[in-house]
């Protein structure tokens, strides 16, 4: 088989991690695109799902005080995103962290921790595996309020969202499925103590429920079971490959996409790594669309950032600016999670890019990243700060706006040049794509 193209061994690098750097996109150059895709999905490699985390009080207040823990969880967790060896699971945590939402608004941060390493554990294992264990979660418990559902007075909040968003989609249920299910998953109750989840007998309706028009006694992992390996088999693996795709790949797919992806994740047992490796073998996935259909959100820009400084995260502190770009790690605005795209787009956000771009430039520059710029005709220099950032094929239009800024700067601040030159290269459009 031909070896895959550098600006396609880039282009999986980006959207399996966070970043293509040269020396990862050398490690994976002479291999076919088959053999790329299944490097980036090795995770012999990967280190060990405990390695470096941080021990915080379990479970500490929720705060957002980045001095406390939540500053050491999440700087913890960009750092990992930065240097891991194994990136294709991190970025399955940060889609998990968007698709099984739980914020610290109503979770202890540490139990958010906690459901961080089920997701790095098992994010790329078998999809009911995984909603077995999230449906049991305290912090999930906590944030849907399904520790408050007893016989007496169900709650809905989980049923409704595993239904809705987790695995069927709107439409693919009937409000009777939610009752029903709302009543199978009573009795799920969490220690007042260290937030603990256990099972009160007591607390659960063992009556007869009626669910997708099967009546029997049903629990909630019977719930499960039958949304994902019983009839709405079908409709679950095609939300979940639809909503993949439209990470790694762009939204709203052609449905013969969807189809194809979905039938290869039925027949591995709803293997998640399997639809994964669908999706980065999908011939669309190395179209233009594909190329220029994602933007970076606030975390991959930050780790982008952090890879190709070298710094990081409590030296260069994306923290500081963070929630004004629009995603503030472990507080999901809400139970749909973050936005994509567009919805990374504002006069706030772009505002705040803009700020932590210069503190990039400033930071990269005194370490130097670029150092003997000054000495390069404008041309050259431009095209070694993009380079530093990871840009290499910039549009002529970026190329010229950031040599005529090293032309023009050389005759008034020419000790501006390097940190303005970085600024630029991580505000270029071609920087923003994921």
């Amino acid at each position: 088989m031909a070896a895959a193209e550098r600006p396609d061994i880039e282009h999986l690098l980006r959207r399996t991690g966070f970043t293509a750097t040269t020396e990862s996109v050398d490690a994976l150059s002479g291999l076919s695109w088959e053999d790329a895709v299944e490097a980036v999905l090795d995770l012999t490699d990967a280190p060990d799902p405990s390695a470096d985390v941080p021990v915080v009080a379990h479970p500490p207040t929720p705060t957002t005080d980045w001095s406390g823990d939540y500053g050491r969880i999440v700087h913890s967790w960009l750092d990992r995103c930065a240097t891991s060896p194994t990136p294709i699971v991190e970025k399955m945590v940060l889609f998990w962290h968007g698709h099984l939402p739980s914020a610290g608004t109503a979770a202890p941060l540490g139990l958010l921790l906690d459901q961080h390493q089920l997701f790095r554990e098992k994010g790329l294992g078998r999809f009911d595996d995984l909603m077995m264990d999230i449906a049991v979660d305290p912090a999930m418990l906590l944030y849907l309020d399904g520790h408050t559902s007893h016989r007496w007075s169900p709650n809905e909040n989980f049923p409704r969202e595993l239904l809705e968003l987790f695995c069927l989609g709107v439409g693919n249920y009937t409000e009777e499925d939610v009752r029903a299910a709302s009543q199978a998953f009573t009795g799920y109750r969490v220690t007042d103590s260290d937030r603990r989840y256990y099972f009160d007998a007591h607390w659960h309706d063992d009556t007869m429920k009626t669910f997708f028009g099967v009546t029997k006694n049903w629990d909630g992992p019977g719930i499960i079971d039958h949304v994902l390996n019983g009839p709405p088999r079908t409709i679950a693996t095609r939300h979940l490959a639809r909503r993949l795709w439209s990470f790694f790949a762009y939204p709203d797919p052609d449905e013969s996409i969807v189809s194809s992806l979905a039938t290869t994740f039925a027949n591995a047992d709803l293997d998640v790594s399997a639809l994964v490796r669908a999706i980065l073998l999908h011939p669309e996935f190395r179209s233009q669309t594909a190329r220029h259909g994602l933007l970076r959100s606030p975390v991959e820009l930050s780790v982008a950032a952090m890879v190709h400084t070298g710094l990081p995260a409590d030296q260069l502190r994306p923290d500081w600016w963070l929630p004004d770009m629009g995603q503030q790690p472990l507080f999901p605005p809400n139970v749909d999670g973050w936005p994509a795209n567009e919805g990374w787009i504002a006069t706030s956000t772009m505002w705040a890019r803009r700020r932590f771009g210069e503190r990039v430039g400033h930071l990269g520059a005194n370490g130097g990243l670029i150092d003997g710029v000054g000495d390069l005709d404008p041309g050259a220099a431009a095209d070694t700060a993009l380079a530093a950032m990871g840009v290499s094929a910039p549009s002529a239009t970026t190329r010229s706006a950031l040599a005529t800024f090293a032309a023009d700067t050389r005759t008034t601040r020419p000790w501006a040049e390097a940190r303005g030159l970085l600024t630029m290269a991580f505000l270029s459009p071609e920087f923003s794509l994921a």
